[in-house]
């Protein structure tokens, strides 16, 4: 019985185990345990994450967003992040396991389990640190500081602040949720400034406001805000007048038409107009070279903006501008 005992320990088949088993052993002894390297990971993020706070909250409030909002960026951002992780996970087990497909298969599901864990703890830490760098990126290189004009055209709060006064049911601790507030402008360039709560509610509602703001251009084309200043001034507005063209004069000399077909809206505002002209780089409070009047063109049977820039150098050279009173289109940019 022992000599059989003794054949039957020694087949084959369990020696080629036995072996595998020791140079998987010794593999092993030569290389780090993976929780040595990934707890020291982990603390260091998280304290990244909890340093960031405060610093995002400063960044998003001095910059302005051509297209997008800071939602969107934090979206597309954890998404990258999450996608990260889980291929960075499966990509390490895929590396550790071999080609054995059946041991592969065996584990899938625990391992894209385990993938789901990295992607959304990479998503949870990082995401407010990677948008910090961002925002401090765009702000390393940029261009001259500058002065634009712009409308407000509807204004947005975002109030984050925890729905339950008891801190038992609030996870607020552990997020980091500030409040703040978008301004949607017109103007040049940028169409999203981020304020805070308190002026973002000074103008909800409103309509007509304009503001200037102080910026210069960032590295990843978003604004650096280094100032806002509403503009409350309030300017005199021209008086309505008809104009005929030739052919129409003479029909209301006849008697045919004397009078205008409908009464024609300026929902194109002075204000509108001041806009436009600093957009385009002229200014309205030269008299001696600029002229605005506004008018009712009774062959085009529509209301016009008319702005008339004198040329400095030759004063015989007009350049005027029709812009629509109604729907702000320019019908008209040429020299006379």
């Amino acid at each position: 019985m022992s000599g059989k005992k003794q054949r039957l320990k020694h087949t084959p088949g369990q020696r080629c185990r036995e072996e595998s088993i020791r140079a998987e052993s010794a593999g092993r002894k030569g290389r780090i345990a993976l929780w040595k390297i990934a707890v020291p990971v982990i603390i260091v993020l998280f304290l990244l994450h909890c340093r960031a706070w405060h610093l995002e909250e400063a960044w998003l409030l001095r910059t302005a967003f051509s297209t997008g909002s800071y939602r969107s960026l934090n979206a597309v951002v954890a998404s990258v992040l999450f996608v990260i992780g889980m291929g960075g996970r499966m990509l390490y087990v895929y590396l550790c396991c071999g080609r054995d497909e059946k041991k592969g298969v065996r584990r899938l599901g625990r391992n894209m389990l385990y993938g789901l864990f990295w992607g959304a703890g990479l998503s949870a830490l990082c995401t407010n640190v990677v948008v910090v760098s961002l925002f401090w990126l765009n702000a390393c290189f940029t261009s001259a500081d500058k002065t634009c004009d712009y409308r407000i055209i509807a204004a947005k709060v975002h109030d984050r602040r925890p729905k339950f006064r008891s801190s038992r049911y609030s996870a607020s601790w552990l997020l980091n949720t500030f409040s703040y507030g978008e301004l949607f402008v017109e103007g040049d360039r940028y169409t999203c400034v981020n304020v805070s709560p308190r002026m973002a509610r000074q103008f909800e509602g409103s309509e007509r406001v304009y503001l200037k703001i102080d910026l210069a251009d960032g590295w990843l084309g978003w604004g650096v805000v280094k100032g806002i200043h509403p503009v409350a001034t309030v300017y005199p507005q021209p008086q309505d007048e008809i104009r005929y063209s030739a052919g129409a004069q003479a029909g209301v000399a006849a008697g045919s038409s004397g009078q205008v077909k409908k009464k024609h809206t300026f929902l194109y505002t002075w204000q509108d107009i001041h806009i436009f002209a600093k957009l385009r780089g002229i200014n309205l409070s030269d008299t001696a070279h600029v002229s605005v009047n506004r008018y009712v063109d009774a062959s085009r049977d529509m209301p016009l903006w008319e702005i008339d820039v004198r040329d400095s150098v030759q004063p015989d050279k007009v350049k005027v501008i029709l812009v629509h009173g109604e729907t702000g289109e320019v019908v008209m940019d040429s020299y006379e």
